[in-house]
């Protein structure tokens, strides 16, 4: 039902966006993950929401760490694809419920994180627990699963800076496990270089909502523009045919 009003406010001009002179936004992405949905669905999701509005995105790809940073210092007005964690809500504004909750509906997308390891390797992973596992599980530097492997008691190493290197320290024996993206580690499992070394562990690490975040200045001074923002997107996001909505706001 709040998608349902939402998009009837959209497209009754929700925010006076007709008359609103274009304005430019900038972002910054994790350059060094290029995560699949990110480029299938995140790009077009962006690119339609941004139209909506009446503002244009522009996306700076920078490494992961780095375009946090940006982010808290105010040097871009947000990030793209954050999953959420105590530590980045210290300076970023996620989208939130009236009683100020995380608002998974304003997400970009959903996505999870799965355990890959050399084929014949006898690591296991049952949902619950590691057998078989002496060694760190390799991570890519600065992302939010170290938490969660932190909190099952596993030690992390977080060397690798993109998932090619993660994969690339398996083979050369330097850990047992690697966590991935999941789409980022079955794709990667399909180029020559890797291809028929690895299997995926079921069932997945864990399932992760990623969101278009803002710097808590920006968002303080913009806070308006955010919330139509993220409202919109999340109509972009569930409509069937989202080229339909822009058809229906231009009248083309």
């Amino acid at each position: 039902m709040r998608l349902f009003c939402l998009l009837l406010l959209l497209l009754l001009g929700f925010g006076q966006g007709a008359q609103a002179q274009t304005r430019v936004i900038t972002l910054c992405y994790d350059e060094t993950a290029v995560r699949p949905w990110i480029n299938k669905v995140g790009v077009p999701l962006l690119k339609t929401t941004a139209a909506l509005q009446r503002i244009e995105l522009e996306q700076v790809g920078l490494p992961w760490l780095r375009c946090l940073r940006e982010v808290a210092t105010g040097a871009v007005a947000g990030a793209v694809g954050a999953s959420y964690s105590d530590e980045r809500a210290a300076f970023a504004v996620y989208p939130s419920t009236a009683d100020g909750q995380l608002d998974t509906s304003r997400r970009m997308q959903s996505s999870s994180y799965s355990l890959f390891r050399v084929k014949g390797s006898g690591t296991q992973w049952d949902g619950k627990q590691f057998t078989n596992l002496n060694s760190r599980v390799v991570v890519q530097r600065g992302y939010s699963v170290v938490a969660d492997l932190t909190k099952l008691g596993v030690l992390v190493d977080q060397t690798a800076g993109d998932a090619d290197s993660v994969l690339r320290m398996l083979i050369a024996g330097r850990a047992q496990l690697g966590a991935l993206v999941t789409e980022q580690g079955e794709e990667l499992m399909t180029k020559p270089e890797f291809r028929r070394q690895f299997e995926k562990l079921d069932p997945p690490l864990v399932v992760k909502s990623y969101y278009l975040v803002f710097g808590k200045r920006y968002y303080d001074a913009n806070s308006r523009l955010v919330e139509e923002l993220w409202d919109r997107l999340a109509v972009v996001r569930e409509a069937k045919d989202p080229d339909s909505l822009l058809r229906l706001k231009t009248g083309r």
